[in-house]
């Protein structure tokens, strides 16, 4: 995709011209809580990094984690545990990664600067190279889809396109495969403590 050409077309590309986040898709939906669905943890992280990017906190990330949770307990119902904890994971990876995650960016970006994309557009961008060079829980391709998705559904469809041609650039220096992905740390302390007890119980 030519993202120069992209952004030279489109009309919301001005600091301030993308709308603020909104409460999360599946809760809009009514959907219930799956443990399974990261989605809702990332429309969370996106809002929290879309509010620190907006104001960033002068006592660190936690203090903008904090309020987000307490203005999302006004609407919703209480997240499951297991999904706000990869939110949260995913904030604190990205704000501690941003500077060069932001150059990281800026390298695929052609006749445009990262401080003149939009404010969602910008922190979807952030979350997705985040999971793809400084996490390997999920897989690429599944990275890319739900950035663009997240994208569409908070900014514009132009702003899926755009985040599709960045992350496309990406993707080629990604260091494993688009459908690879490696177990979560605790996952696989769980399943090597299964096998242990096999192993005990085998002996015994």
């Amino acid at each position: 995709m030519d993202t120069t050409k992209h952004i030279s077309d489109g009309e919301t590309w001005e600091p301030g011209a993308t709308p603020a986040p909104q409460k999360s898709a599946a809760a809009r939906r009514g959907a219930i809580w799956n443990p399974a669905n990261r989605r809702n943890s990332r429309e969370w992280a996106l809002q929290m990094l879309f509010l620190a990017d907006a104001n960033p906190p002068p006592d660190g990330i936690d203090t903008t984690i904090a309020e987000f949770w307490e203005l999302q307990a006004v609407e919703d119902a209480p997240p499951e545990k297991n999904l706000r904890d990869f939110a949260e994971k995913l904030v604190r990876g990205v704000w501690e990664n941003r500077d060069a995650i932001d150059a990281r960016i800026s390298g695929y970006l052609t006749n445009w600067t990262i401080d003149r994309i939009g404010a969602v557009d910008r922190s979807v961008l952030r979350l997705a190279m985040y999971e793809l060079f400084h996490s390997e829980e999920t897989p690429p391709v599944v990275i890319l889809n739900e950035a663009v998705d997240i994208a569409k559904f908070f900014s514009t469809r132009d702003s899926g396109k755009f985040v599709n041609g960045v992350l496309d650039r990406a993707m080629q220096d990604v260091p494993r495969s688009p459908r690879e992905a490696r177990r979560p740390a605790w996952l696989e302390k769980k399943r090597k403590a299964r096998e242990a007890r096999k192993t005990d119980g085998g002996r015994t």
